[in-house]
């Protein structure tokens, strides 16, 4: 059970897996671990699996200072990176 609850972890957080359904990647993970999917329901790894992506979002930047931190962070796709424009203080008051 705890190796069908880390496969599905890792699958639903993986970077090109975030808008994909968890019910398909419980499916696909349950195929490849029939012995522990006995053990471990759905409603379960839905519960596990939303509360891993939540933890994973950043947290909404609550100034544009705040924002250009994080398109500059080395972690930002870099497609990202060139929206970034400073506005000037004046404009911004």
């Amino acid at each position: 059970m705890v190796h069908l609850r880390k496969s599905i972890g890792q699958a639903g957080t993986s970077t090109g897996n975030l808008a994909t359904s968890i019910r398909q990647i419980y499916n696909q993970e349950i195929v490849l671990n029939p012995e522990d999917a006995q053990n471990y329901m759905h409603l379960q790894s839905r519960l596990c699996l939303n509360k891993m992506r939540r933890h994973r979002r950043q947290k909404n930047p609550t100034s544009i200072d705040q924002l250009a931190d994080i398109l500059n962070e080395p972690t930002t796709p870099t497609s990202y990176i060139s929206t970034l424009q400073r506005p000037s203080s004046r404009f911004m008051k």
